[in-house]
């Protein structure tokens, strides 16, 4: 198993961990060491004998079973290299591994052109509709006439289009869900798109993670008055099981993608009744199994030891039959 992630990764620690208990060969291709300390070598006439070249020895592409593509970094280019030269080393060193591993999408837990596809939040919303998932209103602009007039017909929140975080020199930025008041200063709207979203209150969030066939569900209650529950202090977690066409809708959702993982997120109002909010492709989920037992890391472990997959078709959502084993049964034997 080759799993693409990077050094401070922790949920990646527990799945090669679960790979390894169960006696399987693991290499762990940390993007940040490339090129500069790993560096791949293939022929694309020939993928067969593409190679991972480390200090360590050669890894064969071809022969490994699978590939799981967790949370790659960009690459990190010598120092030997500067100025321009250091741009177009970047984009270089991107454009190779990138391809690498598209040669290999049969091999992927999701294929990287499927994630890529999948991380666009505004086409997230648009297929979740089409599935058949509730969606808030939302409008994603920087025209601050335009966001003035959607922010005027209901309570809104505010949040990134993309990832929104930055990192320098050791600082985070996190772009979080933040609700619309009469301090923000829409002037500024036309310096960056912004989404702008009808605010969803309800008691709790619903957390629903993906793992090939199987669905595991967790409801998590924030303390109240909380907006973003990632940023929630000692959220109470309990087991969700979802109907069985909200199961069809998710992997319906990620059919459509092409993916055979994802970590949907859904705000359950106070009618109960459950809102899409995204899905993450290659979302966290250690920080539930505390709370509902460690059944999603086994589930990923088995995954990974299960190919050849069958085919998913990217273009559009096929109907899945529903799951007839319940979670809870799946969080007993897992």
């Amino acid at each position: 198993v080759i799993a693409v992630t990077t050094r401070d990764d922790i949920t990646a620690d527990a799945v090669l961990l679960g790979i390894q208990d169960a006696g399987a060969t693991v290499f762990r291709f940390n993007t940040e060491d490339y090129p500069a300390a790993v560096a791949i070598d293939y022929m694309p006439s020939r993928p067969e004998r593409a190679l991972l070249l480390t200090s360590r020895g050669t890894i064969s592409v071809a022969e490994a079973d699978s590939i799981w593509i967790r949370r790659p970094q960009w690459p990190v280019i010598s120092t030997e290299v500067d100025g321009m030269d250091r741009d177009v080393a970047f984009d270089e060193s991107v454009a190779a591994l990138g391809s690498l591993f598209r040669l290999y999408s049969d091999k992927c837990v999701s294929p990287p052109e499927s994630i890529e596809r999948a991380r666009w939040k505004p086409v997230q919303l648009a297929r979740a509709r089409s599935v058949g998932f509730n969606v808030p209103e939302t409008l994603v602009t920087n025209d601050s006439m335009s966001a003035k007039n959607f922010c005027d017909g209901g309570l809104t929140v505010m949040k990134a289009v993309g990832d929104a975080r930055a990192i320098s020199e050791g600082t985070v930025l996190s772009g979080w869900t933040t609700l619309v008041d009469a301090s923000l200063d829409w002037t500024a709207v036309h310096l960056a798109p912004t989404m702008f979203q009808r605010c969803i209150r309800g008691p709790a969030d619903i957390r629903l993670t993906c793992v090939g066939d199987a669905l595991f569900g967790a409801r998590i209650t924030p303390p109240p008055g909380t907006l973003d529950v990632r940023q929630a202090a000692a959220p109470e977690f309990e087991v969700f099981e979802p109907p069985t066409e909200l199961a069809r809708q998710c992997h319906s959702f990620l059919d459509s993608f092409g993916l055979r993982f994802g970590a949907f997120d859904f705000k359950q109002d106070d009618a109960d009744k459950l809102w899409f909010l995204e899905c993450n492709p290659s979302g966290q989920w250690l920080w539930l199994e505390a709370g509902i037992g460690e059944a999603i890391t086994s589930a990923l472990v088995k995954l990974l030891h299960q190919r050849p997959w069958s085919t998913i078709p990217a273009t559009h959502a096929r109907t899945i039959e529903p799951r007839t084993t319940p979670i809870a049964q799946d969080l007993a034997c897992c």
